[in-house]
């Protein structure tokens, strides 16, 4: 199962929301602090969404960060696709998997052999280390979309009332137990840490 049945009243990482603005700034030239002053156009485009989107700050940072990080929701990379085990089932992605399976079965057939057995004495990783995969849901998006842990905006948490109640609101989905941590087992892999004991919520 991958999103829970019941959810908690608590905002929780992974928990996915409908209608947020997500924006990134996009600078038309390559600016810095000395040239800015004295830059007479410093022309920007602004990347604005208006889709899903998973929040990513630990469970357990949620009630006392000053902002809040979140990913919008996106289309899955084709290259994605182009991996027979993950073409099957998406969301393996999201988990550490046998180093054959990373990749396109092409690209495996021509490693020689001591490659194949050089990487197979290798413990498992991760595959598209700065994706997380999301299964489609009837009633809300119907293909497996995903998110980039590359592509965050950040929410100032004084304006989302107490106990983030307007967040609440837009509220669409909240992972189930497994999914959440295995949302949080890679991005503390992406960040190159362990996760905290204390970050680990049950339900």
């Amino acid at each position: 199962m991958f999103y829970a049945d019941n959810p908690s009243p608590d905002v929780l990482q992974g928990d996915i929301f409908a209608g947020l603005v997500s924006f990134g700034l996009i600078p038309s030239k390559f600016l810095t602090a000395s040239t800015l002053s004295r830059e007479h156009n410093p022309c920007f485009s602004m990347d604005l969404g208006f889709g899903y989107s998973a929040i990513v700050s630990p469970s357990c940072e949620i009630p006392k960060r000053e902002y809040l990080a979140f990913c919008p929701l996106l289309p899955l990379h084709k290259r994605i696709r182009q991996v027979e085990f993950l073409n099957d089932d998406p969301t393996r992605l999201n988990n550490e998997m046998d180093p054959e399976n990373s990749m396109p079965k092409p690209k495996w057939d021509i490693k020689s052999e001591e490659e194949k057995v050089a990487l197979k004495r290798k413990r498992k990783t991760y595959a598209f280390l700065n994706n997380f995969v999301f299964e489609g849901i009837e009633g809300f998006f119907s293909d497996y979309l995903m998110i980039d842990f590359n592509f965050v905006f950040n929410i100032n948490s004084k304006y989302l009332g107490k106990k983030n109640k307007l967040l609440l609101g837009s509220r669409v989905l909240q992972l189930s137990f497994e999914s959440q941590r295995a949302l949080r087992l890679k991005l503390a892999n992406y960040y190159f840490r362990e996760p905290e004991e204390a970050c680990q919520v049950g339900r």
